[in-house]
Formats: structure tokens, sequence, C-alpha cells
């Protein structure tokens, strides 16, 4: 069940099947274990995601990318 439930997608009900179960592990003591496993999972799924994005460094300038650069030079952040 647990397996079947972690190769699922999410859908866009409110609690998801996969929510249930990460709230189930998280509440109980014993459980733990199973709940960290599913955290680093779907941390995991995350970033392999985002890995074929383009996102930094861009490679286009926009003039508001521009602003947004200088503005965080000046206040030195």
């Amino acid at each position: 069940m647990i397996l079947k439930l972690l190769k699922e997608p999410d859908t866009d009900r409110i609690i998801s099947k996969k929510r249930q179960l990460t709230l189930l592990t998280e509440k109980h003591k014993l459980l733990k274990p199973i709940n960290k496993l599913l955290i680093a999972r779907d941390k995991q799924k995350g970033l392999k995601a985002v890995k074929i994005l383009e996102s930094y460094p861009c490679s286009f300038s926009t003039k508001e990318k521009e602003e947004i650069i200088g503005h965080i030079k000046m206040t030195g952040h």
C-alpha cells in the first residue's frame, strides 16, 4: 500500500493520500523513520524536477532583472 501511494502522482485534492500517509507517520513515534524517508524522497524528487530547469545563472537579461540586481547591489544583500 505504501509503495503504491508513493508511485501515484499528487492530486489536486485537499489532502492527498500521500499527505495522509505523511501525517500518519509524523504522529506516531515508531513510524518517524518512515516519515524521514518520505520527506527525503519528496525533497529528492523536487531536486530532480528543478535540475532540468535553467534558473541560475540566468542567460537572459531584462530591464526588470537589471533593476532588481542593481537594487540588491545598492542595499548590500
